[in-house]
């Protein structure tokens, strides 16, 4: 087999690197895993995940490797990179990017949206609600989009450190559609606590 990014047995998940297939490790908002020798981050792009047996393929025998440590997988680009690295790409990994997402309770309609992330990540938001999501170097565009029409998308270029701020509105008003846009700061601000503070009451 060729380009095979992972595969999965039906009870765990594998990623394929340094020719062996090892096992995915839950861990905080992502997947971390016990692997050998320097990252090479050309070696791994996403393909398909696959099923089935894989039989001897995955990693057991430890003979002649180097010493293990730990990797990360970028949910979004499906590369992998080494946790002990301090810049990839002239980017500090320390600091994530982080995208806040919300949606105020003023003269919405009351039926949820859901937006997909890089098509892979999907995001449920209820007048009144905030959603937070914190990203790992290396950063890749975002592009945001109503899951079903597609027809409101925005596309986002994070740099490390930085936070952004993402409105969603679908108002009560006739003919009224969804909007997703980037907002400043103080704006977004201004609407957060007004969110927070309901839900405290």
């Amino acid at each position: 087999m060729k380009n095979v990014w992972g595969f999965t047995d039906g009870k765990a998940l594998y990623v394929h690197y340094g020719n062996q297939f090892f096992p995915l490790i839950r861990k905080e908002d992502g997947f971390v895993f016990e692997g050998y020798g320097a990252v090479d981050h050309q070696a791994v792009t996403t393909a398909a995940i696959l099923g089935g047996a894989v039989g001897g393929a995955i990693a057991g025998a430890t003979s002649g490797k180097a010493k293990t440590q730990e990797y990360q997988l970028n949910m979004f680009t499906g590369n992998i990179y080494s946790a002990d690295e301090e810049y990839l790409a002239g980017v500090t990994i320390t600091a994530p990017a982080k995208l806040q997402l919300y949606r105020s309770d003023r003269k919405q309609q009351e039926e949820e949206v859901i937006l997909m992330i890089n098509d892979s990540t999907t995001i449920a938001l209820r007048p009144g609600s905030i959603q937070e999501l914190n990203f790992l170097a290396p950063l890749t565009k975002l592009t945001i989009c109503d899951k079903d029409a597609k027809a409101a998308c925005i596309t986002i270029n994070p740099s490390a450190g930085s936070t952004y701020y993402i409105e969603v509105s679908l108002p009560k008003k006739q003919e009224a559609s969804l909007s997703v846009a980037e907002v400043e700061e103080k704006v977004a601000q201004f609407y957060l606590n007004e969110i927070k503070l309901a839900k405290d009451k």
